[in-house]
């Protein structure tokens, strides 16, 4: 009794075969880049904030952006009324942060406002 040969495929079955996979690789690569185009066409759409974010700070160049980030600091380390019907003020970083460690208050300690 002499061993079993393997079935050998024949040359047709393999060019299916290829042609096959060639074909559904186009075809992915095909809609792939239809997806990322319609998806660049969208344009504003994508680009836009979602409604109830306050409104980013538009600058155009280094000197805006320093003089933005100037009056920011400035609000940061000073003293003045945040809303004077309501009574809140607004108080330097550093004397908050004094201010609260002298107080006792601790990180996630929720206070009621007197």
């Amino acid at each position: 009794m002499t061993p079993r040969q393997p079935d050998r495929i024949s040359l047709p079955l393999v060019i299916l075969a290829t042609g096959t996979v060639l074909i559904m690789l186009l075809v992915v690569l095909t809609g792939s880049g239809w997806i990322v185009r319609h998806w660049e066409n969208r344009g504003g759409e994508a680009a836009s904030l979602p409604e109830g974010l306050p409104p980013q700070p538009a600058v155009d160049g280094t000197r805006e952006w320093l003089a933005y980030r100037a009056r920011e600091d400035s609000l940061l380390a000073s003293y003045g009324w945040q809303d004077s019907a309501a009574g809140l003020v607004r108080i330097p970083v550093e004397s908050a942060m004094t201010l609260a460690i002298r107080r006792g208050l601790r990180l996630g300690q929720k206070r009621d406002r007197p």
